[in-house]
């Protein structure tokens, strides 16, 4: 998830017939639930949209459905891993 320079890497499907939203969501709470993002800023929506190659609503949304699952929180427009017991 997490490429040499600590960027954060995502492989989408865009075949799937499960949004791209509900992809970032999946791969994002994997992320946590695996330490990878554990106790770090998440990436902004604007360098996660660039680095995935995917449009703001994408990456609104996906951040959306982990803040409405108690996965993670916002703080002055940062979201943070909640908890890595996911």
């Amino acid at each position: 998830m997490l490429n040499k320079t600590r960027e954060l890497c995502f492989k989408l499907n865009y075949a799937s017939k499960l949004p791209l939203y509900a992809q970032m969501a999946y791969l994002l709470k994997k992320g946590i639930k695996n330490g990878v993002l554990e106790n770090e800023n998440l990436p902004s929506v604007k360098d996660l949209m660039e680095s995935s190659g995917v449009t703001n609503d994408v990456v609104v949304r996906a951040y959306r459905v982990l803040e409405e699952s108690g996965i993670i929180r916002y703080k002055s427009s940062a979201a943070f891993a909640q908890d890595k017991g996911v």
